[in-house]
């Protein structure tokens, strides 16, 4: 036990010993050795008198300490006649300077940030304060009855004037208030008798201002309203303010008539009680309260004007009596049988209704007028529902005012077809619910996909079918492994960018008459991509279409009969010099010279063999029908099938005896059994020299190629078929 105690007492010791008062040339110190901060503080045993000057350091056993507060009640009731702080001074305690009675002038510190209650209170002979920006509190009676002050400029920075600052300041008569004020405390200029300019420079915050009662405006004493020392008559409340302040203009008779901004939602009490000169008032359309005694003591009014179309909520003693007498009162006509049946309003002797300018409301639905309305400035405006079309969705309106303004009204909404999403098989689709159409706007497949895709034509979704028409932009884009799609006819359209990015080999569409965007496709695609079309489409895709710009075309033909377990043949010649071409089609054997390629991949030269039965059939695959050979050696086709002797002996199928009219068919490995192409090898033009010879379509030598399809011989001997744009 006698351990802890010990301890307990040097611990209190040590705690002491941290705060301890110096007096350094007659001025008191409390020091705290800690912190190295020292604070004035009053001296019992030697009175401070004449003038005092406070250093911003001390020097206290070899050790500097910074001079940083004024301690409280340190100058209380002593006779000094002035005080002079140095810059360290951030604090000043309260009664500080109490009842100094010959303290004549004071500049107080800038980084003080308070003035404490009753800092200078009796101080009977101050005639001069400075108070720093950076101040944002007085406290109570911080200035009360100093009743030599004869003027004060309140900073910007101060927000708050606490009850009974300036009380009994008799000798005030200059007070220039700060814009930044929310609040000033009951009494704060009561007895400033003298008081006869009262300077404000921001009418807005000053109409905001809380005032804790009629005492505490200095507007009381000065009874005029000045703005930046102009005399206000016509007083017009700006458009920012939001509400009126509780005494905010009482006593200024100086004014005549009020105007109040639109905005503003209450007037608090006593707000302009005591205008006595005040004729006409007119109330925001947008108030919705009124306190005690707005407008007691306004003797003058004689017309006031009420724009809510909702009555305000009041008091009973609002109003005086004699102004309900009086003063004729204007209201909305909407509005009328609502004030006529509402006390005090129902009160007054006359109630008017206004004539108020009309505006027109016009709803416009996708540009077209849909309603419209003609309504009174300030009236309330009930939205108009939102129209419903069915398979549509609409936009909403645009921006609608909860009250009529002073002009005509545009409110505008649209349509749009009403969309849904859907996922299938690695695509993404939006559904268009009222055409029962889909559109393909990209895929969910991890790095896009690969090989070979097939779009179909029809989905479903919750057992609704929609055609899919479109192929939306950028639908396929940098799928850069996909090497084949195949398009139904049901496509109208494809997008900007659906496939860049993709190494597309082949493309196969259903209809040429699909509308494409210049950059549906890559440069690369265009250049060199083999794009299958229909048979007997190649003037529609290259002429009237939008596939002209692709160079590498074929058509394709479907064959009814399944080939995929067959071979296809194409003839190739009959004899050394000559070829002999068959057009299965047109039925004709026509003979070429030597340097005629046959065209191996037209559909009218694509033969199959066909075994039933232990016997061998011909079977042309475009004109679907069976071949013979007449005892003349012509090739002829035939509706029933007609057994053929056919000798596989050679590199091919040959057929007939070995004379001219011997027909050799080869193995075409080159064509499909299910689409059957017409292919074009490149593109020329002007600037290509290899040429030995030009041929048309149908073999016949010409001088120049045309436009479209060519046979050419090169220099080096081969034979290609090329378009010429």
């Amino acid at each position: 036990m006698k351990r802890i105690y010990l301890l307990t007492i040097i611990l209190f010791f040590s705690l002491i010993v941290r705060a301890i008062n110096v007096e350094i040339d007659g001025i008191m110190y409390n020091i705290n050795v800690k912190t190295g901060l020292t604070e004035v503080v009053a001296n019992p045993s030697h009175q401070y008198t004449g003038d005092i000057v406070i250093p911003e350091t001390i020097t206290y056993e070899g050790k500097e300490y910074t001079v940083t507060a004024i301690g409280e009640t340190a100058f209380f009731q002593r006779n000094i006649t002035s005080i002079t702080f140095p810059n360290s001074i951030t604090s000043i305690g309260r009664a500080a300077f109490y009842c100094c009675s010959i303290l004549d002038s004071v500049v107080l510190p800038e980084k003080v940030t308070v003035i404490g209650d009753m800092l200078f209170a009796n101080c009977t002979s101050l005639r001069r304060i400075v108070i720093p920006e950076g101040v944002t509190l007085i406290d109570n009676s911080a200035f009360n009855s100093c009743h030599s002050l004869d003027s004060l400029i309140i900073p910007n920075s101060v927000t708050t004037i606490e009850d009974w600052a300036f009380a009994g300041c008799k000798s005030l008569t200059y007070v220039e208030m700060s814009k930044s004020l929310t609040y000033v405390g009951r009494g704060a200029f009561g007895d400033c008798y003298a008081l006869k300019s009262v300077l404000i420079t921001d009418l807005s915050s000053w109409s905001m201002i809380n005032f804790g009662d009629y005492n505490a405006n200095p507007l009381i004493m000065s009874q005029t309203l000045k703005i930046n020392d102009e005399e206000i008559t016509e007083l017009v409340i700006p458009d920012d303010v939001k509400y009126i302040g509780d005494y905010a203009f009482r006593g200024c008779t100086n004014i005549t008539s009020v105007t109040m901004g639109e905005n503003v939602t209450k007037i608090g009490t006593s707000a302009f009680s005591g205008c006595k000169n005040c004729a006409s008032f007119t109330i925001g359309e947008n108030v919705t309260n009124i306190g005690s005694w707005a407008f007691q003591g306004c003797s003058a009014l004689t017309s006031l004007t009420s724009l809510p179309r909702k009555v305000p909520s009041t008091s009973s003693n609002t109003f005086d009596n004699s102004i309900k007498d009086q003063t004729i009162l204007y209201v909305p006509s909407a509005a009328l049988e609502a004030y006529s049946s509402k006390t005090p309003w129902s009160d007054f002797y006359d109630i008017v209704t206004l004539n108020i300018p009309k505006h027109q409301l016009a709803y416009y639905v996708d540009d077209v007028l849909y309603k419209s309305f003609t309504l009174e400035e300030g009236e309330f405006i009930t939205p108009e529902p939102a129209p419903e079309k069915e398979g549509y969705t609409f936009s909403g309106w645009s921006e609608i005012p909860e009250r009529m303004p002073k002009h005509d009204v545009t409110v505008t909404g649209s349509f749009t077809l009403t969309t849904e999403q859907l996922a299938l098989d690695g695509i993404q689709y939006t559904l268009w619910v009222k055409e029962k159409t889909a559109e393909i706007v990209g895929f969910d497949v991890t790095d896009g996909f690969t090989g070979q895709v097939s779009i179909p034509s029809i989905v479903t979704k919750d057992g609704t079918s929609f055609d899919v028409t479109c192929i939306g932009d950028f639908a396929f884009s940098k799928c850069a492994n996909l090497t084949s799609v195949t398009i139904p006819e049901s496509i109208l359209f494809i997008g900007e960018s659906a496939f860049t990015g993709c190494m597309l080999e082949n493309i196969f569409v259903k209809d040429t008459g699909i509308h494409l965007n210049e950059r549906s496709f890559s440069q690369a695609s265009y250049n060199h991509t083999m794009l299958y079309i229909p048979k007997d489409s190649w003037s529609d895709a290259v002429y009237h279409g939008d596939f002209w710009r692709f160079i590498n075309i074929r058509e394709t033909v479907t064959n009814s009969v399944d080939l995929s377990s067959k071979q296809v043949y194409t003839l190739m010649g009959a004899n050394t010099f000559n070829y002999i071409v068959y057009d299965a089609i047109n039925d004709m054997t026509t003979f070429r010279d030597a340097y005629y390629q046959v065209d191996e991949n037209s559909e009218n030269n694509c033969w199959q063999i066909v075994e039933e039965d232990d016997k061998n059939y011909l079977y042309n695959i475009g004109a679907k029908k069976y071949a013979q050979l007449n005892a003349d050696g012509l090739l002829k086709l035939t509706s029933s099938p007609v057994a053929i002797n056919i000798d596989n002996g050679k590199s091919g199928i040959v057929l007939g005896d070995n004379n001219q009219n011997q027909w050799i068919f080869v193995l075409n490995d080159k064509v499909s059994a299910e689409d059957l192409p017409l292919g074009i090898e490149s593109a020329i033009d002007s600037s290509t020299t290899n040429i030995n010879q030009y041929y048309s379509i149908d073999g016949v030598r010409i001088a120049q190629p045309n436009k479209g399809i060519n046979i050419i011989k090169m220099s080096d001997g081969s034979i290609k078929k090329v378009f010429v744009k």
